[in-house]
């Protein structure tokens, strides 16, 4: 399940308790340009894994 349209913690928190670890809205980010996604991927969510790859985390779980 993926939540679309989170804006406040107490979103985040009833996401949370209700199984849902997966989101995107303005509590994250305003919408972006394309040329601006990868950028803010590579910043914010990009992590590097026991593995030593790189790999995508869940934003609702920070």
């Amino acid at each position: 399940m993926i939540a679309e349209g989170v804006e406040s913690e107490e979103h985040v928190s009833y996401l949370r308790e209700n199984k849902c670890f997966i989101g995107q809205g303005y509590l994250f980010s305003k919408p972006l340009p394309a040329a601006e996604i990868e950028h803010f991927f590579k910043k914010k969510l990009l992590k590097t894994s026991k593995n030593g790859k790189k790999a995508f985390i869940p934003v609702l779980k920070k």
